[in-house]
């Protein structure tokens, strides 16, 4: 059994909720605001403006390189190799071994 402990900080939440709930939900409450933006300030009259940085030119892409030529393969003997296998198992007799119990 898991014993309960005091938790070791106090809670968050500051007080808890005590405001009437309401059964009903107001659209117009649900929807987006318009985003507040702060009007921009006058520009400073006693600092000079910062530089801009130079632009950069963009580098020029360099031409693909030119891959050489693979070397050619001339085929001689067109038979296939001879395998000698041992004979197949039935696939009834290989099913009965894979299920056999190891007593």
């Amino acid at each position: 059994m898991t014993p309960l402990v005091a938790p070791l900080t106090e809670f968050t939440q500051k007080r808890p909720n005590q405001a009437k709930l309401t059964k009903e939900i107001d659209v117009a409450s649900l929807q987006p605001r318009e985003r507040i933006q702060a009007p921009k300030g006058a520009p400073s009259t006693t600092r000079q403006r910062a530089p801009r940085p130079a632009q950069i030119p963009a580098l020029p892409t360099p031409p693909p390189a030119l891959l050489p030529e693979p070397p050619k393969i001339e085929v001689t003997n067109r038979e296939l190799p001879r395998v000698d296998l041992p004979p197949a198992q039935s696939s009834r007799h290989r099913r009965s071994r894979r299920w056999r119990s190891p007593s």
